[in-house]
């Protein structure tokens, strides 16, 4: 996780429950100017479009998921951008970046891609 995020504490709550193929799921945090590029998931929580883009250059090109909760980072390049549903009650709902995933060879269901509220790409 780079940055601060509201995501933080339920990534690692469930990181706590679960293993993946019997290795522990670990939760890191990070500063933009660390060096993440061997993680498989880089959570976003900067709102910075600077920062933004130092994360993404130095991830370019690399199998790593990007998410974020910054409501329209997924039209900057994130893969997944999670934000809170405008039409009240304070529903959970999320972008995609399809051509984004697939830069990173990501198939993304298209279940999945159905249920975002928005989709670039």
């Amino acid at each position: 996780v780079v940055g601060e995020s509201p995501l933080l504490a339920a990534i690692k709550q469930e990181a706590e429950k679960k293993a993946t193929a019997g290795k522990k799921i670990e939760v890191k945090t990070a500063a933009v100017a660390d060096d993440f590029t061997s993680s498989q998931i880089v959570v976003i929580g900067t709102k910075d479009l600077p920062e933004l883009a130092q994360i993404l250059k130095k991830l370019k090109g690399l199998p790593v998921l990007t998410v974020s909760d910054a409501n329209n980072f997924a039209g900057f390049g994130v893969v997944v951008d999670f934000m809170k549903d405008d039409s009240g009650g304070g529903k959970l709902v999320f972008a995609v970046n399809k051509m984004a995933a697939k830069e990173i060879g990501l198939k993304i269901s298209p279940d999945l891609v159905k249920q975002a509220k928005k989709t670039f790409g």
